[in-house]
């Protein structure tokens, strides 16, 4: 039972608690008043969500009040009582951050803070999904007559899925998957099992065992062929191997004669060489001696000319300076006469005035002196001038005689590398001696080695085709093994393959009874869905025919009634007076469908929830005249609470005032001035 709703900033709600109590309890109001709002948030307390948020209609967060004040959180709390028990249910949803929600017993937290949390154990408590609570518990405003607008098949699935006959329909259904799962399985391994009969596979092995008997035969004969070749590879490289030392030291001395002949021949062409070189050493002797004497000759005159240059250099050097030392006097002398021009002139060696007489003496002696020494001058530098060219025509003749002192040095040389050739050919000849006997003692003794080459050849080619063969026979083995291998497995398959076909017979006796057996069983759950489907609309039926009986006034129509048709489907059927029913669509007012559809609802509601007695009704007067209303007011106040625990109307209904038994609660609100929803309990007449 719902003790208690508490609202705060929920849709027009800004600070609401309803009280509820057993009976019939009824919230009045005009249309956006907030009457509905209260129900969404009961049902959104329970499983946090209401028919609106669950289709998308609407956002959870758009639930928060937003006039006059836009408010950052909404709060819902819901008081009920189950099974002698009491919870509190409380949830918050935040424009920011993340919802939450807390679940009480008897004062104590026992779910939260995740809301997904605490509605499965809201489920778990009531016994009730948000499904079946909003198909039967909670009747929307204008969806009561929700089971006729559908058609044939949506109508089976939701009546089905309440009736949680579905469950066993999704049973029968694997069952009957499982079944033919087993009957192709069978199939398929009944045929393996004719296929295999038809292998014979006895015989398939007796006939790999004998050949495995052949072929481990043949493995022996090639092991006992092969050793004997084994040994005769043994005899063979160890004959080879003494025959290849001999091969090793023949080639070496082979190889050391040839390299001695080779070196043999290179003397003889060096000494032919050398003899032509030397046919010209008598005349080469005879031209460096007449060299050596020119060269004798040559030296002595270059010496002398040197010594020549020497005297003429230094002649030239005291003819340089004794010009040098005459122009310095002729210097002083210019000098003096200059001074003895002056009037002023003075003796140089007393100083005293001279006269004109004694000036024009000494001037007199001056020039001569002056003359005197520019022609000794001009002697002088004749002089130089020619030991000059003495110099240079003795420079040159030295010169001569240094290139011929050079050409005699060259022919000298010629003559000792001449002599020099000589002694390289006698060294040649005793050279090419030791090489010669060299050789011929090499010779010896690869005669007296006795090495037989094609002896050798023989032995090796002999060698190779035992090898060879001794190959080929360690894979014609390796072949055989593999073949005797491949006739195991294959005989281990064959003897793998008659084991399986024993269990398979085994396997297709077992798969024959499972299938037997889950045809049975889905036979039976046949059976149970057919027998629980007509249980729960009989049910239904009899709740209906008495919920009728008490809302509909008029006497045309006697019944209401589900129907099960022959194909499974669900039809809504009403009861003239001559007890003709007749399908509700195309026939029936709109007033008689709804009064149709309240009687569907509402004993759905009380056959599938009677563990909560819980009964929501949203604008049920929809279509209704005032007779029907009136009825059906008489009804939800007198008869309805003996069946259910408690009901709630949402209603504008002046008349409907009257159906209240517990609560009665006006709600008003001036939407104009955008104000909160006000809730006032009223007294019940």
């Amino acid at each position: 039972m719902i003790k208690r709703i508490t609202l705060e900033n929920w849709k027009s709600h800004l600070k609401t608690e309803l009280s509820f109590s057993k009976g019939t309890n009824v919230l009045v109001g005009i249309s956006g008043s907030g009457k509905t709002s209260v129900m969404d948030a009961l049902c959104f307390g329970l499983f946090g969500t209401f028919p609106l948020a669950n289709s998308k209609t609407v956002k959870l967060e758009e639930v928060i009040m937003s006039k006059p004040v836009q408010r950052e959180h909404a709060v819902v709390s819901v008081d009920f009582s189950y099974a002698g028990k009491d919870f509190t249910v409380e949830r918050t949803i935040k424009k920011k951050g993340l919802n939450e929600a807390k679940l009480f017993e008897n004062g104590r937290l026992i779910a939260g803070p995740r809301p997904t949390e605490v509605t499965s154990r809201v489920e778990e408590v009531l016994e009730v999904t948000y499904e079946l609570f909003s198909r039967a518990v909670y009747t929307e405003q204008n969806q009561a007559d929700y089971f006729l607008r559908l058609n044939n098949q949506e109508r089976k699935e939701k009546i089905d899925d309440l009736l949680l006959i579905k469950k066993y329909e999704n049973v029968r259904q694997n069952a009957v998957s499982l079944q033919n799962r087993f009957r192709k399985e069978l199939e398929l391994k009944k045929n393996w099992a004719k296929e295999q009969e038809k292998r014979n596979l006895e015989s398939e092995l007796l006939e790999l065992k004998k050949k495995t008997v052949q072929k481990e035969g043949q493995k022996k004969a090639l092991e006992e062929e092969k050793k004997g070749l084994a040994r005769q590879k043994n005899a063979l490289e160890e004959s080879s191997l003494a025959s290849k030392e001999n091969e090793k030291r023949h080639k070496e001395l082979a190889e050391h004669a040839i390299r001695a002949d080779a070196a043999a021949s290179a003397k003889k062409k060096e000494i032919e060489k050398l003899e032509k070189a030397l046919k010209e050493t008598l005349e080469a002797k005879t031209a460096a001696r007449l060299a050596s004497e020119e060269k004798k000759t040559s030296e002595k005159k270059l010496l002398a000319a040197r010594q020549d240059i020497e005297e003429l250099r230094k002649k030239s050097l005291e003819s340089f300076q004794e010009a040098g030392l005459a122009r310095e006097q002729l210097a002083k002398t210019g000098k003096h006469l200059a001074e003895l021009v002056n009037s002023h002139a003075s003796c140089p060696v007393c100083r005293r005035e001279l006269d004109d007489k004694m000036k024009e003496q000494i001037t007199k002696e001056a020039l001569e002196e002056k003359k005197s020494l520019e022609e000794k001058i001009l002697s002088l530098e004749k002089e130089h001038g020619l030991v000059r060219e003495k110099i240079l025509a003795t420079e040159k003749a030295a010169s001569l005689l240094e290139t011929s002192i050079l050409e005699a040095r060259k022919k000298e040389l010629a003559a000792l590398g001449l002599e020099e050739k000589a002694r390289e050919k006698h060294n040649a000849t005793l050279e090419l001696e030791r090489l010669e006997k060299e050789k011929k003692e090499t010779m010896q003794k690869i005669s007296v080695l006795s090495f037989d080459e094609k002896r050798f050849e023989e032995q090796k080619k002999a060698l190779v085709e035992a090898s060879e063969k001794l190959r080929s026979m360690e894979k014609e083995a390796k072949n055989i093994e593999e073949m005797i291998l491949e006739l195991h497995n294959r005989t281990k398959m064959a003897e793998d393959e008659l084991r399986k076909t024993s269990e398979l017979r085994k396997e297709v006796e077992n798969l024959s009874n499972k299938t037997e057996k889950l045809s049975i069983f889905v036979n039976a759950l046949r059976a149970a869905q057919s027998e629980l489907r007509n249980s729960l609309i009989e049910s239904i039926n009899e709740a209906i025919s008495d919920i009728w009986a008490n809302i509909y006034p008029y006497s045309d129509l006697t019944n209401c009634r589900v129907n099960i048709t022959v194909d499974g489907n669900y039809e809504i059927l009403v009861q003239e007076k001559n007890t003709a029913w007749k399908k509700v669509e195309g026939i029936l007012s709109g007033g008689e469908r709804s009064c149709a559809a309240l009687s569907v609802r509402m004993a759905i509601a009380l056959v599938l929830t009677q563990n909560i007695g819980l009964m929501i009704l949203d604008e049920p007067t929809h279509n209704l005249d005032k007779n029907t209303v009136k009825k059906l007011s008489e009804f939800l106040k007198t008869h309805l609470p003996e069946l259910v625990e408690q009901v709630f109307i949402i209603t504008h209904e002046k008349e409907m005032e009257k159906a209240a038994s517990a609560t009665l609660y006006f709600i008003e609100r001036e939407r104009g001035e955008e104000m909160p929803s006000r809730p006032t309990a009223q007294e019940i007449i």
